[in-house]
C-alpha cells in the first residue's frame, strides 16, 4: 500500500511512518506542498494533520476533493484533539476518518485493514 503523510511536525510524521511499516510511505511537511502530490492519485491512504500553518488539512482536503472527488475516501485526519470551531464543525458534518495523537495501534490497524479490504474489493 502507498501512503502519504502530511504533517508539519517531523517527529509525529516519522513516528506514524514507523507504525505503518512495511507499507511504502512518503512524508511531506506542509499542505501547501502536498496538493499536487495528493492529486496525483497514486496513494491508497493520505494521513493529513488537521491543524497546520498556512494551509490547514481541512482546506487541503476541500481543494483536493474539488479536483478529484474520489480522494475523499483516502483521507484520514490526524489530530491531537485541539480544534478550531471550523474544524470541529467540519469533522462533525463529514464522514472523514480521524486518527488521534498519541496514535492508537488498534485504531491504525483498523484503518489499514479497511483500506486493504476496499482495495481487494475494487481489484476483484
Amino acid at each position: 500500500m502507498d501512503i502519504l503523510i502530511i504533517d508539519d511536525e517531523p517527529l509525529v510524521a516519522k513516528t506514524l511512518a514507523r507504525l505503518l511499516r512495511p507499507h511504502t510511505v512518503q512524508i511531506l511537511p506542509s499542505a501547501s506542498e502536498a496538493l499536487e502530490t495528493v492529486c496525483s492519485g497514486r496513494f491508497d491512504l493520505i494521513f493529513c494533520d488537521l491543524m497546520m500553518p498556512e494551509l490547514n488539512g481541512r482546506e487541503l482536503y476541500s481543494m483536493a476533493c474539488q479536483r478529484s472527488p474520489e480522494l475523499a475516501d483516502q483521507f484520514i485526519f490526524i489530530t491531537g484533539g485541539a480544534f478550531s470551531h471550523e474544524s470541529e464543525t467540519f469533522l462533525g458534518q463529514s464522514s472523514v476518518r480521524v486518527l488521534y495523537k498519541p496514535f492508537d495501534r488498534g485504531a491504525l490497524r483498523d484503518i489499514l485493514q479497511a483500506a486493504e479490504t476496499t482495495d481487494t474489493a475494487v481489484s476483484s
